[in-house]
C-alpha cells in the first residue's frame, strides 16, 4: 500500500478498540505515550477547523457537506514522504451527494471489529445509557452520535452490521482486526498493523504491547486523566475484556444475535 500524502483511516464502531490502535500506532511513530497528547486525531474533532461558521450546522447531517474539502485540506498539509492517520466512527457511505471517505485522499483503512454484545455493554457505560436503549440505537441505520453544542463532531455510525460491512466490503486497501484477537495475540496484531502502515516502530513491539496494555492505560487515566473520557465520570478504560455480556441476562441480547446474526457468523461471534 502506498500511503504517501494520503490518509490512513483507523475505523471502528464506538467502543471497539479504536483508541487502543491509535495509541499503539502513536507509540510506533513517536516512541512515547501520553494519553492527552495522542498525535492521531479524530476526524470529527478536526472538523471545527474546516467549517466556515458554526451557524452552518443546524442538524447532525449538515457536517457532511464539509467532509470532502476537509480531507483535501488535510492531505495538502501532509509532508511529501509521510501520511496522516485519523480516527473515525463514520460509516463508509454516502450522505446526500457526499461519499465518505473520499477515495482520492485515502490510502487505506484499519478496521477493528468487536462482538456487538460487548460493544453494547461498553457503549452503554460510556454514554450513560441502559443496555436496552443502547441495543436499540445500535440497530438504527440513521444513528448519529453528536453533541448539540458541537455539531461539527457529528458522526453517522448507522447500525452495527451496516457499519462493519460498509468498511469490510469496501474496495480500499484494508487491514481488519478483531478486538478479541488483539487481546489474545497483541504482538501479532500490532506487527500486522505496522506492516500495513509501512511503519518501522521507534521502539520494540514488545515494549509497545506493554506500554499500551489495558492495565497500563487504566493506570495512566487514573493518574493523569484522559481528555476523551466521557462527561459522566465513568472510566474510559473500563474493562477491556471479552464476553463481558455474559454477566447480563442472555435474553437482553437476543435482538442483537437475531438482527446481526449473519455478520456475527462472519466473525465467529456465534
Amino acid at each position: 500500500m502506498s500511503n504517501k500524502k494520503k490518509i490512513i483511516w483507523i475505523v471502528s464502531y464506538p467502543k471497539s478498540g479504536n483508541t487502543w490502535i491509535r495509541i499503539a500506532l502513536n507509540l510506533a511513530l513517536t516512541g512515547n505515550i501520553d494519553l492527552n497528547k495522542i498525535q492521531i486525531n479524530s476526524f470529527s474533532g478536526l472538523m471545527k477547523y474546516y467549517i466556515k461558521r458554526q451557524d452552518d450546522l443546524s442538524k447532525p447531517g449538515d457536517i457532511a457537506k464539509f467532509w470532502t474539502n476537509a480531507q483535501k485540506s488535510i492531505v495538502s498539509e501532509i509532508p511529501e514522504n509521510s501520511f496522516k492517520a485519523l480516527k473515525t466512527h463514520n460509516v463508509c457511505a454516502q450522505i446526500g451527494d457526499v461519499k465518505f471517505p473520499d477515495y482520492r485522499y485515502t490510502a487505506g483503512i484499519i478496521y477493528i471489529v468487536r462482538d456487538p454484545r460487548d460493544v453494547a455493554v461498553s457503549y452503554s457505560s460510556h454514554f450513560n445509557m441502559n443496555i436496552e436503549e443502547t441495543i436499540f440505537s445500535m440497530m438504527k441505520e440513521d444513528h448519529f452520535i453528536f453533541n448539540s453544542k458541537s455539531l461539527y463532531r457529528s458522526e453517522l455510525i448507522s447500525s452495527w452490521d451496516k457499519h462493519v460491512m460498509s468498511w469490510v466490503s469496501s474496495k480500499f486497501p484494508k487491514l481488519v482486526l478483531r478486538y478479541e484477537d488483539l487481546l489474545s495475540n497483541t504482538h501479532g496484531c500490532f506487527k500486522a498493523l505496522f506492516d500495513f502502515c509501512n511503519v518501522k516502530p521507534k521502539i520494540n513491539i514488545d515494549d509497545i504491547v506493554q506500554l499500551s496494555s489495558f492495565k497500563k492505560l487504566s493506570t495512566l487515566e487514573k493518574e493523569k486523566g484522559f481528555v476523551e473520557a466521557n462527561r459522566y465520570g465513568a472510566s474510559f478504560f473500563r474493562s477491556g475484556k471479552t464476553k463481558v455480556w455474559k454477566e447480563y441476562p442472555e435474553e437482553i441480547f437476543k435482538p442483537v444475535t437475531i438482527k446481526f446474526n449473519k455478520v456475527m457468523e462472519k466473525f465467529n461471534y456465534v
